[in-house]
């Protein structure tokens, strides 16, 4: 018989709710067995909905739970650490939400530990198995583009109901460390290199790096500019400059590729409708995402399927500690940039 992994998450937030819930509910080989929240009316709501017997206001009694073989933690940042290193000393794979913690030496010491011991442990960038991402990586790794010259993104969003927490750099919160981390992993990804140079400008209010401006020079002499915000619409999109060519990614958009030759110039007719058919045909092409909530939220079960079979079948995961670690590495430096008003250069082991 195929083989179940049991699953227990700690933390019953939005994106437990909204995404990883949904997400394993619908997958073969994983089921979750037990919830933990400290908030038990949303840890009782939760569990209820979804039949899920073992519910812990108690996490380390999650992580202890014998019957558990799994543990995913989607907590506010702050306890990512403490937490995961009790994940991986139970005994158990790791399945942790970003940022794998909210220092440096932190995040080496659960590398550390993981690389000691046959457990799976995955850093949480859903975007890795965005298909959108999955299709540039191979358009890039093909040539298509030439040399990449630079790439520009931006990651916003307007959520009056903003958590407190994230409210706070020193908890993980900032548009900064929680938005741009996403995209510092992505851009490590897709290039294949790793920032060498980082400068950083932010905006404060109520909200520590509301708005934030993070240029980099990669190793490969690639360069980036990116912007980050709490405070302006929904926005999620790439835009990857090469020798041969352009390439635009909206990770929001079940059409959102779209590829141009870098002579041709935008707004021409004929491209516009070379541009509806590649929309009609990506629509077509991309039917599965529909199925499950459209392509963003997609990105999550194809995360959590790479996560399964890397555990029943002892394979590699498709983002370690060590990617998540990197990523953190560059947006500790973006913000203090922001802070000190100077470039950071990084140094890497």
């Amino acid at each position: 018989m195929p083989r179940t992994i049991n699953i227990g998450i700690i933390g019953c937030g939005r994106v437990t709710e909204t995404f990883h819930l949904p997400s394993i509910k619908s997958l073969s080989g994983a089921s979750v067995v037990a919830l933990s929240d400290i908030d038990t009316g949303r840890l009782e709501r939760l569990a209820g909905f979804y039949d899920i017997g073992a519910r812990y206001t108690d996490p380390y009694e999650l992580i202890n739970s014998k019957e558990i073989e799994a543990v995913a933690i989607c907590t506010p940042s702050e306890h990512h650490y403490a937490l995961g290193i009790s994940v991986l000393g139970a005994g158990k794979h790791l399945f942790m939400e970003k940022p794998t913690a909210l220092g440096v030496e932190e995040s080496r010491e659960l590398i550390k530990i993981s690389l000691g011991s046959p457990l799976k442990a995955l850093a949480g960038f859903n975007l890795r198995w965005h298909r959108n991402v999955g299709k540039a990586k191979e358009i890039i790794g093909n040539g298509l583009l030439g040399t990449v010259k630079s790439l520009r993104s931006e990651m916003s969003v307007n959520d009056p109901g903003i958590s407190e927490w994230r409210k706070k750099r020193a908890l993980g919160g900032g548009a900064i460390i929680d938005l741009g981390i996403h995209h510092f992993d992505l851009i490590r990804y897709l290039s294949g290199a790793d920032p060498d140079v980082v400068r950083a400008n932010a905006v404060s209010g109520e909200i520590e790096d509301d708005t934030a401006l993070v240029t980099m020079k990669l190793s490969n002499g690639v360069l980036t500019s990116s912007v980050f915000s709490y405070s302006s619409g929904h926005a999620n999109e790439i835009e990857i400059y090469g020798s041969e060519g352009i390439l635009k990614i909206s990770l929001y958009d079940i059409a959102g590729l779209e590829i141009r030759p870098a002579e041709a110039a935008s707004g021409r007719i004929i491209g516009g409708i070379g541009k509806v058919f590649g929309r009609i045909s990506q629509t077509a092409g991309n039917f599965r995402a529909l199925k499950h909530g459209g392509i963003f939220r997609e990105s999550y079960l194809r995360e959590w399927e790479s996560f399964r079979d890397s555990v029943i079948n002892d394979a590699r995961v498709g983002c370690s500690l060590e990617d998540g670690s990197r990523a953190l590495e560059t947006a500790l430096a973006a913000i203090q940039s922001a802070e000190t008003g100077s470039p950071v250069k990084l140094f890497r082991s």
